[in-house]
C-alpha cells in the first residue's frame, strides 16, 4: 500500500461509537411526531446518509412536509441526553500512528453543527486536513464530498482510501475512484457490507495500519 497517501474516514460507526445513540434518537423523534416505528436495523442501514435522505428512505410513503418536524425532534432527542461523543477503542492511538505517514480527512452524513460539536468533544479536529458534511455538499453516495476533499488535499483518488461502516461509504468511495474499506464495528451487518464488495473488511479502524502495511 505504498501508493496510499490520503485516508478519509466516515464518522458515525467508524470513529465514533454512535450507532445505538442515533437509533434511539430516530425512534424517539419519530414517536414525537407520530411517525410509525421502524426496526433498529432499518435505522442502522440509513446511518451515513444525510438526515433528509434518511427520512425519505425510512418514510417514503409519508408526506415530506413532516420532515422538518421529524428533523427537529431527532436533533432534540440526540442532544438532550447530555452524552458526549464516544470514540471506539484504539481510535486515538490509530490516528496518531496513521498521521505520521498519511494525510487524514473526514466525510460524513452528519450535519456541520453536529460534526463540529463532536470534533470538539473528542479533541480530534487537529488530525484532519479537511472535513465534509452532508448539509454543506451532496450526501453519500454522491462523490462530491470526497471530490472536494481530494481537491483540498491535492492528492489523487487512486492514492486515497475511504473507510466506513456502511455500503453508502463503499459506494461513495467507488464513485470517486477511491479504494473502499469497510469496518464491521458500526451500523450495518456483514452480509450487506460484503455485497458492496469493498477492497477489505476490517473489524475496526484499529486494524487499518496493519492492513495498509500488508
Amino acid at each position: 500500500m505504498n501508493d496510499i497517501k490520503l485516508i478519509v474516514f466516515d464518522w458515525d460507526g467508524t470513529l465514533s461509537d454512535s450507532a445505538e445513540r442515533i437509533v434511539k434518537a430516530v425512534q424517539a423523534g419519530a414517536g414525537l411526531v407520530g411517525l410509525p416505528e421502524r426496526s433498529n436495523q432499518d435505522i442502522r442501514n440509513i446511518i451515513g446518509l444525510g438526515l433528509v435522505e434518511s427520512f425519505y428512505e425510512l418514510y417514503p410513503e409519508h408526506d415530506k412536509t413532516q420532515y422538518e418536524s421529524f428533523a427537529d425532534a431527532y436533533r432534540d432527542a440526540y442532544t438532550s441526553t447530555g452524552i458526549k461523543a464516544s470514540l471506539f477503542d484504539g481510535v486515538v492511538e490509530t490516528l496518531n500512528t496513521l498521521r505520521e505517514r498519511f494525510t487524514l480527512a473526514v466525510a460524513t452524513g452528519k450535519s456541520r453543527v453536529g460534526l463540529d460539536r463532536e470534533l470538539q468533544e473528542t479533541g480530534l479536529a487537529e488530525y484532519f486536513i479537511a472535513t465534509r458534511c452532508a448539509d454543506e455538499t451532496k450526501p453519500k453516495p454522491d462523490p462530491l464530498m470526497l471530490n472536494q476533499i481530494l481537491e483540498v488535499s491535492g492528492i489523487a483518488a487512486e492514492n486515497t482510501v475511504m473507510i466506513g461502516d456502511t455500503d453508502h461509504d463503499i459506494y461513495t468511495a467507488r464513485n470517486a475512484g477511491c479504494l473502499p474499506v469497510a469496518v464491521t464495528c458500526g451500523a450495518q451487518l456483514l452480509p450487506r457490507l460484503e455485497a458492496a464488495e469493498p477492497a477489505a473488511i476490517l473489524e475496526s479502524v484499529a486494524e487499518l495500519p496493519g492492513w495498509l502495511a500488508g
